[in-house]
């Protein structure tokens, strides 16, 4: 899609967010665009394949409900580049290939400058419409408060249905998993904070039930303590000692929002943090191998022990001359 064709369908979806509620028509819109009615119309079906919320109150005659849709942004070349940093991420990441984030994507390489916008159009996109499908289930309950009846599939487990109130979406800080964050209702009253990974959802079904959300506020508070995404009962304080030859990268990043760094007598860096759930930390830590030592809590020093164990017993046996080839 060329860049004056991403331009014309952001102008032609700026006529019928304005044209709601009573919407315009096909001869209408061409007249402000200066084009035939046999492209808006064919713009038209575009943006319905992009997920633009366009339907008609009358017969023939179109419009775009702007509580359903948020007009793009207006940005500084810098802003352009700091939005596209994450967003080629998930090019890179194939997750274009959701017809949610294609069309997202489609729509702001029309803000950015060209030679940025072009790095960001997808070549090519698979069929994820049914993901799409439930994902924008998913949104429109959390707009109006509707209850969901989800199939969730966990890891390694079988497929279960559960009832959900959509509280808010959160992106894993360390991969590029998606989840809900939701009430889980069941019979014993007071619905308990859950966090599903998106792509595990098998199907969704809203529910004529509504619910009293709680605030942005008190849901983003709650992940303060979180590695990621995880909930736990009690916040727990992790302590690491890392090899000095890791000092620089690890004052290059703010890994927690509560993390301490002090340099120890002996040359070696302490690290901690008060951390929800300490068990979403061990890929983490593994990552930083044999220059990292876990101090507290026992339980996770012992775990990255035996990982560490495991790990050596793969490796038994084998010979310096031994060769692949």
């Amino acid at each position: 899609m060329s860049h004056h064709t991403r331009k014309r369908l952001n102008s032609l979806t700026d006529l019928l967010i304005e044209a709601y509620p009573d919407g315009m028509t096909t001869t209408e819109a061409s007249s402000y665009l200066d084009v035939t009615r046999q492209t808006v119309h064919k713009d038209i079906q575009r943006l319905q394949e992009d997920n633009v919320p366009v339907y008609e109150p009358e017969p023939r005659r179109y419009a775009i409900n702007p509580r359903d849709y948020i007009r793009p942004l207006q940005l500084t070349l810098p802003q352009a580049w700091m939005l596209y940093l994450p967003l080629r991420r998930m090019v890179r990441a194939q997750m274009h290939n959701h017809t949610v984030v294609n069309g997202l994507l489609q729509r702001l390489t029309v803000a950015f400058d060209p030679i940025i916008g072009e790095q960001l159009a997808p070549k090519q996109m698979g069929d994820r419409s049914l993901e799409a499908d439930k994902f924008i289930q998913l949104v429109n309950a959390w707009r109006d408060h509707n209850l969901a009846a989800v199939a969730y599939k966990p890891l390694n487990k079988p497929s279960s249905r559960y009832l959900i109130a959509p509280y808010w979406f959160e992106p894993s800080v360390w991969s590029d998993s998606l989840y809900v964050i939701a009430g889980l209702y069941d019979r014993r009253g007071s619905p308990q904070t859950v966090t599903l990974k998106l792509d595990r959802i098998e199907s969704v079904t809203l529910r004529p039930q509504t619910f009293d959300p709680p605030s942005p506020q008190a849901v983003l508070e709650s992940l303060v303590h979180s590695w990621g995404i995880w909930g736990g009962d009690e916040p727990t304080t992790v302590r690491l000692r890392f090899h000095n030859c890791q000092r620089q990268r690890l004052l290059e990043t703010r890994w927690h929002p509560t993390e301490k760094i002090s340099d120890e007598p002996g040359g070696s860096v302490l690290w901690e943090a008060v951390i929800m759930e300490p068990q979403e930390m061990v890929p983490w830590i593994r990552g930083w191998g044999p220059d990292v030592e876990v101090l507290e809590p026992q339980s996770l020093r012992e775990q990255i022990a035996m990982d560490a164990d495991r790990a050596a017993g793969l490796y038994d046996g084998c010979d310096e001359d031994d060769s692949y080839f």
